[in-house]
């Protein structure tokens, strides 16, 4: 781990102690964490060294970089980029000020078409559903812009940080907060429509399916809550922190745990699926903040072990596992059979879904 991304997860480390015991909300200073989106022709990295670089997905070739002078650099880079067709929407952090903003860039070019500032650092990734963009920050508040102009529709304010991203089912954005809350509220119009109490911070995203929402938090305890009335169906408890987004599979919800391990779960029940992996968990190296990815039977786990982890996601058996070189925070994206992953250390990777041969790495090494 690079000496910046070290020193700002430690204290990332100290600060949600310091909400999970005290509540306390003090401001994020970090140069983020890396992560990664990529659609059939580029991917787009937002890396721990300042910038989003949009890289030809086939060799790792830098197309743009944003910002665009060599010495501007941003902060607070931890989200996946959101993408469009039309935009590439992302968060940032002045490095001075620590004031969140969100870019929309031209996909093509990577010239700015709208930017949203809000009190402090954007953690969660963006979402975009329908002509509405959902923003969150830790200054307390869940934002929905216009994704065409970047112009505030509404503002739910939070009793704490929001680093969860919004995910929207129907009418309804559900989100997690540090105020121990998974809160479901109204797409239109920001109106809440019901809040479900945690034992402790959410600093992850929701999953949305069957209708039930699926939450972790840093009571180390996974929740299923009835997605209409917001009530709780069951709960399975960790041995560490969850943080990443569950993920559902055919019945089945695989989550992440810095207790090392994925579990696999009855999704309607929360018993565990014993015939996976070992009783029903895969156990890496490292703590595992990300949530998984799936992908044509492959369950894909990123660990702080800075290994890539390719399962099949029936068994829990390995597949293949990749070496990064440095921690893995933020989930991989597969498209069009390859697996794309960004490092704490500022590197991204493009990968072979299959074998989980590197095809690049960006930034290259020098010869």
């Amino acid at each position: 781990m690079g000496k910046l991304a070290q020193k700002g997860s430690i204290a990332l480390l100290l600060l949600l102690m310091a909400v999970a015991f005290t509540g306390c909300a003090p401001t994020l200073a970090d140069a983020g964490w890396s992560a990664v989106n990529a659609d059939a022709s580029t991917a787009y990295a937002a890396l721990t060294t300042g910038k989003l670089f949009a890289l030809n997905a086939a060799s790792g070739l830098l197309r743009w970089q944003f910002p665009k002078a060599d010495n501007e650099r941003l902060a607070g880079l931890y989200g996946m980029p959101a993408l469009t067709g039309n935009l590439v929407i992302f968060g940032g952090s002045d490095p001075a000020t620590h004031a969140g903003t969100a870019y929309a860039l031209d996909p093509a070019t990577g010239d700015p078409r709208w930017s949203f500032k809000t009190g402090d650092a954007i953690v969660g990734g963006p979402t975009v559903y329908g002509g509405t963009v959902f923003v969150t920050s830790a200054d307390r508040n869940v934002y929905a812009l216009d994704v065409a102009t970047g112009q505030q529709r509404w503002r739910f304010p939070t009793g704490s940080w929001v680093w969860s991203s919004v995910v929207v089912s129907g009418d309804t954005a559900y989100v997690g907060a540090m105020d121990s809350s998974v809160y479901a509220l109204r797409a239109s119009d920001g109106q809440q429509v019901w809040r479900f109490a945690t034992a402790g911070a959410v600093p992850g995203t929701p999953a949305v399916a069957n209708g039930l929402v699926y939450a972790g938090d840093l009571s180390s305890t996974l929740y299923a809550i009835n997605a209409q009335t917001g009530q709780e169906v069951w709960r399975f408890k960790a041995n560490n922190w969850i943080w990443g987004q569950p993920v559902v599979v055919d019945g089945t919800i695989y989550v992440s745990s810095l207790d090392h391990r994925v579990y696999a779960l009855d999704a309607q029940t929360g018993q565990k699926r014993t015939n996976f992996a070992i009783q029903g968990a895969f156990e890496t190296k490292g703590a595992v903040r990300a949530g998984p990815t799936f992908a044509d039977g492959t369950l894909y786990v990123a660990s702080e072990d800075q290994n890539l982890y390719a399962l099949d996601a029936a068994s829990g058996t390995q597949r293949w596992v990749f070496n990064a070189g440095g921690s893995l925070l933020t989930s991989p994206v597969v498209v069009d059979g390859s697996v794309y992953v960004a490092t704490s250390n500022g590197k991204a990777f493009g990968l072979d879904a299959k074998t989980g041969a590197q095809r690049w790495v960006y930034p290259a090494p020098s010869k």
